[in-house]
Protein backbone atom coordinates (compact mmCIF):
# COMPACT_ATOMS: atom_id res chain seq x y z
CA UNK A 1 0.00 0.00 0.00
CA UNK A 2 1.43 3.01 -0.89
CA UNK A 3 -0.65 7.03 0.15
CA UNK A 4 0.21 10.46 -0.48
CA UNK A 5 -1.48 11.98 2.05
CA UNK A 6 -2.66 15.57 2.40
CA UNK A 7 -4.37 16.75 5.85
CA UNK A 8 -5.67 20.02 7.13
CA UNK A 9 -7.48 20.40 10.34
CA UNK A 10 -7.56 21.56 13.66
CA UNK A 11 -7.96 20.29 17.56
CA UNK A 12 -9.87 21.91 20.54
CA UNK A 13 -9.04 20.59 24.43
CA UNK A 14 -10.78 21.44 27.31
CA UNK A 15 -9.30 21.16 30.42
CA UNK A 16 -6.91 18.26 29.42
CA UNK A 17 -9.65 16.10 29.41
CA UNK A 18 -11.76 16.45 26.52
CA UNK A 19 -10.08 16.63 23.03
CA UNK A 20 -11.99 17.27 19.78
CA UNK A 21 -10.61 16.97 16.40
CA UNK A 22 -11.48 17.70 12.61
CA UNK A 23 -9.51 17.02 9.26
CA UNK A 24 -10.36 17.27 5.86
CA UNK A 25 -8.49 14.26 4.02
CA UNK A 26 -7.12 14.07 0.88
CA UNK A 27 -5.46 10.97 -0.15
CA UNK A 28 -3.96 8.92 -3.38
CA UNK A 29 -3.45 5.15 -2.91
CA UNK A 30 -2.55 2.07 -4.07
CA UNK A 31 -4.41 -0.61 -2.33
CA UNK A 32 -3.81 -4.28 -2.09
CA UNK A 33 -6.15 -6.92 -0.22
CA UNK A 34 -5.23 -8.35 3.51
CA UNK A 35 -5.00 -11.97 3.79
CA UNK A 36 -7.60 -13.86 5.87
CA UNK A 37 -7.44 -15.71 8.69
CA UNK A 38 -5.63 -19.67 7.86
CA UNK A 39 -5.55 -19.31 4.41
CA UNK A 40 -2.93 -21.21 3.14
CA UNK A 41 -3.40 -20.20 -0.50
CA UNK A 42 -3.82 -17.10 -2.33
CA UNK A 43 -5.59 -16.26 -5.70
CA UNK A 44 -3.27 -13.88 -7.53
CA UNK A 45 -5.96 -12.12 -8.61
CA UNK A 46 -7.18 -10.86 -5.36
CA UNK A 47 -3.50 -9.28 -4.25
CA UNK A 48 -4.12 -6.86 -7.42
CA UNK A 49 -3.10 -3.15 -6.49
CA UNK A 50 -6.36 -0.99 -6.71
CA UNK A 51 -5.34 3.22 -7.53
CA UNK A 52 -7.10 5.76 -6.36
CA UNK A 53 -8.33 8.62 -4.49
CA UNK A 54 -9.67 9.15 -1.16
CA UNK A 55 -11.42 12.32 -0.36
CA UNK A 56 -13.61 13.22 3.02
CA UNK A 57 -13.42 14.43 6.31
CA UNK A 58 -12.73 12.39 9.61
CA UNK A 59 -13.59 13.54 13.29
CA UNK A 60 -12.72 12.23 16.40
CA UNK A 61 -13.28 13.04 20.11
CA UNK A 62 -11.34 11.51 23.05
CA UNK A 63 -12.39 12.19 27.31
CA UNK A 64 -10.03 11.01 29.57
CA UNK A 65 -10.84 10.42 33.15
CA UNK A 66 -9.63 9.69 36.37
CA UNK A 67 -5.86 9.45 36.97
CA UNK A 68 -2.66 7.28 35.49
CA UNK A 69 -3.81 4.14 36.32
CA UNK A 70 -1.66 3.37 38.63
CA UNK A 71 -4.04 3.23 41.88
CA UNK A 72 -8.41 3.26 42.46
CA UNK A 73 -10.52 4.85 40.98
CA UNK A 74 -8.06 4.50 37.90
CA UNK A 75 -8.14 6.27 34.30
CA UNK A 76 -11.13 5.71 31.64
CA UNK A 77 -10.60 6.80 27.82
CA UNK A 78 -13.52 7.15 25.84
CA UNK A 79 -12.79 7.45 22.12
CA UNK A 80 -14.95 8.14 19.49
CA UNK A 81 -14.05 8.39 15.63
CA UNK A 82 -16.67 9.02 12.30
CA UNK A 83 -14.91 8.83 8.82
CA UNK A 84 -16.77 10.10 5.70
CA UNK A 85 -15.67 9.50 2.38
CA UNK A 86 -17.38 10.53 -1.17
CA UNK A 87 -17.17 10.54 -4.95
CA UNK A 88 -18.68 14.13 -4.75
CA UNK A 89 -15.59 15.53 -3.01
CA UNK A 90 -13.74 14.31 -5.83
CA UNK A 91 -12.66 10.99 -4.56
CA UNK A 92 -12.74 7.33 -5.82
CA UNK A 93 -15.05 5.74 -3.03
CA UNK A 94 -17.86 6.74 -0.95
CA UNK A 95 -18.12 5.29 2.54
CA UNK A 96 -18.69 6.15 5.99
CA UNK A 97 -16.68 4.49 9.08
CA UNK A 98 -17.80 4.55 13.23
CA UNK A 99 -15.02 3.28 15.53
CA UNK A 100 -16.46 3.86 19.16
CA UNK A 101 -14.23 1.97 22.62
CA UNK A 102 -13.62 2.70 25.98
CA UNK A 103 -10.01 1.95 27.48
CA UNK A 104 -9.66 1.35 31.46
CA UNK A 105 -7.08 1.07 33.76
CA UNK A 106 -6.85 0.74 37.48
CA UNK A 107 -4.29 -0.87 40.16
CA UNK A 108 -5.13 -2.00 43.84
CA UNK A 109 -2.20 -1.12 46.44
CA UNK A 110 -0.26 -0.61 43.24
CA UNK A 111 0.14 -4.50 43.08
CA UNK A 112 -3.08 -5.36 41.68
CA UNK A 113 -3.32 -4.27 38.24
CA UNK A 114 -6.96 -4.63 35.75
CA UNK A 115 -6.86 -3.39 32.38
CA UNK A 116 -10.22 -3.42 29.84
CA UNK A 117 -10.44 -2.36 26.23
CA UNK A 118 -13.91 -2.80 24.15
CA UNK A 119 -14.11 -1.48 20.66
CA UNK A 120 -16.98 -1.92 17.91
CA UNK A 121 -17.25 -0.37 14.72
CA UNK A 122 -18.58 -0.88 11.02
CA UNK A 123 -17.75 0.18 7.66
CA UNK A 124 -21.15 1.20 5.47
CA UNK A 125 -20.95 1.58 1.62
CA UNK A 126 -22.81 4.25 0.07
CA UNK A 127 -24.64 1.63 -2.02
CA UNK A 128 -25.30 -1.42 -0.10
CA UNK A 129 -23.77 -4.75 -1.39
CA UNK A 130 -21.48 -3.11 -3.55
CA UNK A 131 -18.58 -2.41 -2.55
CA UNK A 132 -17.46 1.31 -2.21
CA UNK A 133 -14.50 1.26 -0.31
CA UNK A 134 -10.95 0.03 -0.78
CA UNK A 135 -10.36 -3.25 0.74
CA UNK A 136 -7.22 -1.85 3.73
CA UNK A 137 -10.26 0.58 4.81
CA UNK A 138 -11.76 -2.66 6.69
CA UNK A 139 -11.15 -3.93 10.33
CA UNK A 140 -8.48 -6.30 10.59
CA UNK A 141 -7.48 -7.95 13.92
CA UNK A 142 -4.97 -10.63 14.87
CA UNK A 143 -1.50 -10.05 16.97
CA UNK A 144 -0.07 -8.26 19.47
CA UNK A 145 -2.62 -5.56 20.79
CA UNK A 146 -5.75 -6.70 19.04
CA UNK A 147 -6.11 -10.51 19.58
CA UNK A 148 -2.93 -12.54 20.80
CA UNK A 149 -2.73 -15.80 19.42
CA UNK A 150 -3.84 -15.81 16.04
CA UNK A 151 -1.56 -14.18 12.84
CA UNK A 152 -0.98 -10.70 12.24
CA UNK A 153 -4.27 -8.84 10.86
CA UNK A 154 -5.52 -12.22 9.84
CA UNK A 155 -9.27 -11.22 10.58
CA UNK A 156 -10.74 -8.61 7.68
CA UNK A 157 -14.35 -7.65 7.60
CA UNK A 158 -16.30 -4.49 7.83
CA UNK A 159 -17.62 -4.47 11.22
CA UNK A 160 -15.09 -5.72 14.25
CA UNK A 161 -15.88 -6.33 17.73
CA UNK A 162 -12.84 -6.38 20.27
CA UNK A 163 -12.65 -7.01 24.01
CA UNK A 164 -9.36 -7.63 25.62
CA UNK A 165 -8.96 -8.13 29.29
CA UNK A 166 -5.93 -8.23 31.50
CA UNK A 167 -5.21 -9.00 35.02
CA UNK A 168 -1.61 -9.32 37.05
CA UNK A 169 0.77 -8.90 39.62
CA UNK A 170 3.50 -6.16 40.41
CA UNK A 171 6.57 -5.84 41.82
CA UNK A 172 8.12 -1.96 43.12
CA UNK A 173 6.11 -1.02 39.65
CA UNK A 174 8.29 -1.73 37.36
CA UNK A 175 7.57 -5.50 37.02
CA UNK A 176 4.40 -7.49 35.95
CA UNK A 177 3.42 -10.81 35.28
CA UNK A 178 -0.43 -10.60 33.57
CA UNK A 179 -2.83 -12.63 32.41
CA UNK A 180 -5.17 -12.27 29.51
CA UNK A 181 -8.05 -13.42 27.85
CA UNK A 182 -8.78 -11.74 24.19
CA UNK A 183 -12.20 -12.31 22.03
CA UNK A 184 -13.01 -10.56 19.18
CA UNK A 185 -14.86 -11.13 15.58
CA UNK A 186 -14.99 -9.73 12.10
CA UNK A 187 -17.64 -9.86 9.37
CA UNK A 188 -19.18 -8.03 6.66
CA UNK A 189 -22.14 -5.83 7.43
CA UNK A 190 -26.17 -7.12 7.53
CA UNK A 191 -27.87 -6.32 5.31
CA UNK A 192 -30.80 -3.53 5.64
CA UNK A 193 -29.51 -3.14 9.07
CA UNK A 194 -30.07 -0.21 11.33
CA UNK A 195 -26.57 1.68 12.52
CA UNK A 196 -27.33 -0.38 15.70
CA UNK A 197 -27.17 -3.52 14.43
CA UNK A 198 -24.12 -2.78 13.05
CA UNK A 199 -22.72 -1.96 16.32
CA UNK A 200 -24.38 -4.61 18.65
CA UNK A 201 -25.44 -7.42 16.59
CA UNK A 202 -22.80 -10.01 16.48
CA UNK A 203 -23.02 -13.36 16.24
CA UNK A 204 -21.25 -15.18 19.19
CA UNK A 205 -20.64 -18.14 17.19
CA UNK A 206 -18.21 -16.83 15.34
CA UNK A 207 -15.91 -14.99 18.19
CA UNK A 208 -12.09 -16.08 18.07
CA UNK A 209 -10.88 -16.23 21.88
CA UNK A 210 -7.23 -16.30 23.11
CA UNK A 211 -5.09 -16.31 26.45
CA UNK A 212 -2.18 -16.25 27.34
CA UNK A 213 0.58 -14.68 29.95
CA UNK A 214 2.47 -11.83 29.70
CA UNK A 215 5.59 -10.03 31.52
CA UNK A 216 6.07 -6.13 31.44
CA UNK A 217 8.31 -3.72 32.93
CA UNK A 218 7.96 -0.45 33.97
CA UNK A 219 4.30 1.41 35.18
CA UNK A 220 1.46 3.13 32.98
CA UNK A 221 3.84 5.86 32.48
CA UNK A 222 6.84 4.82 31.41
CA UNK A 223 8.93 3.58 28.95
CA UNK A 224 8.99 -0.21 29.36
CA UNK A 225 9.28 -3.87 27.36
CA UNK A 226 6.81 -6.49 27.37
CA UNK A 227 6.84 -10.39 26.38
CA UNK A 228 3.28 -12.33 25.57
CA UNK A 229 2.27 -15.95 24.59
CA UNK A 230 -0.76 -16.83 23.70
CA UNK A 231 -2.90 -19.24 22.41
CA UNK A 232 -5.52 -19.52 19.73
CA UNK A 233 -8.80 -21.13 22.06
CA UNK A 234 -11.14 -21.10 18.69
CA UNK A 235 -9.81 -23.93 16.73
CA UNK A 236 -7.83 -27.29 18.32
CA UNK A 237 -4.29 -28.05 18.39
CA UNK A 238 -3.58 -24.43 17.68
CA UNK A 239 -0.06 -23.51 18.88
CA UNK A 240 1.38 -20.99 21.16
CA UNK A 241 2.68 -17.88 19.27
CA UNK A 242 5.28 -15.22 21.22
CA UNK A 243 5.10 -11.38 20.77
CA UNK A 244 8.31 -9.22 22.24
CA UNK A 245 7.38 -5.23 21.64
CA UNK A 246 7.94 -1.75 23.64
CA UNK A 247 5.31 -0.53 26.10
CA UNK A 248 2.13 -2.21 26.96
CA UNK A 249 -0.48 -4.07 24.87
CA UNK A 250 -3.16 -1.56 24.67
Amino acid sequence: MCIRDSRFGSVLRFFNQLRIKGEYVYQNEDTMTVYHHNTISVDPAITRVDPGRNTGYRFSATLALGNDGMSLPGALQLDILYETYASSMGGSWDFDKIYLSSQYIGTLGRAIQYRNRIAVATLRDENEGVQTHPNHYEYALGGMGTLRGISYKSLQGQRMFLMNQELGVGWDNDLWIMGFIDVGMTDDIIPGGSLKDQLTDFNRNQWVSTIGLGIETGSTQEFGVRFDIAKDMSTSKAPWISYFRLSRTF
